[in-house]
């Protein structure tokens, strides 16, 4: 019985995973492809690091994507996106399609490496999705871990955007940051999850009456 309810509890997950991601390339395996990108004519442009080599972040191995909790479609890859430079205010951004009127999962991970959290001013990370927006400072953020943020919006059919820009907050050297599995896809029907349990449910019966007899 164990074996089975750790197999409904791992369901869910891999349920929420099947969904696809509306954003090309959110998990930038392909560079920045599909992105707008603005640079802000800073002097480090907005770049791709590839995980567990060098450089890296400025000569810091950036660990792969762990963060256990991400509702994103994509599977964890080998790179992330990186936000580096002190003074410009840059961004990348993309549009996608709402074919159907539903609610849909937005989100993405992040990660504030270790020598950017050194640097003293901070940085104002915003991102901005189907018109809503959310922030954060940088120096707020747990350093070397990935963590994630969904949100669950009700989106009509149409065309909306998904932008995330990085705003120094003074003169100086500002923190740093990585981006990954940045994603939009449609939450789960009630009676999909519903019906996948009620299959499981029937296993779980199956096997134990089978250890009954």
């Amino acid at each position: 019985m164990k074996n089975i309810l750790a197999a409904v509890a791992l369901s869910l997950p891999l349920l929420a995973s099947a969904q696809t991601n509306l954003l090309f390339n959110g998990s930038f395996e392909l560079g920045l492809s599909g992105w707008d990108v603005n640079n802000g004519g800073g002097e480090f442009p907005v770049s791709t690091v590839t995980y567990g080599v060098l450089p890296g972040a400025f000569s810091e191995i950036v660990p792969p994507d762990n963060f256990a909790g991400s509702l994103s479609p994509d599977a964890v890859g080998t790179r992330a996106v990186y936000f580096v430079d002190d003074v410009a205010l840059q961004s990348i951004s993309q549009t996608f399609t709402i074919a159907a009127a539903g609610l849909y999962n937005v989100g993405g991970s992040f990660y504030a490496p270790t020598n950017g959290s050194l640097n003293p001013g901070d940085v104002l990370v915003t991102s901005i999705i189907a018109g809503i927006e959310g922030s954060s400072l940088i120096g707020s953020l747990p350093v070397a871990t990935w963590i994630g943020g969904n949100n669950v919006l009700a989106l009509q059919p149409g065309q909306y955007s998904y932008t995330v820009s990085f705003a120094p907050q003074g003169d100086g050297f500002g923190k740093d940051i990585l981006l990954d599995r940045l994603y939009v896809a449609a939450v789960p029907e009630p009676g999909t999850i519903a019906l996948l349990l009620a299959g499981l449910g029937i296993v779980s019966v199956t096997a134990a009456r089978r250890r009954r007899d």
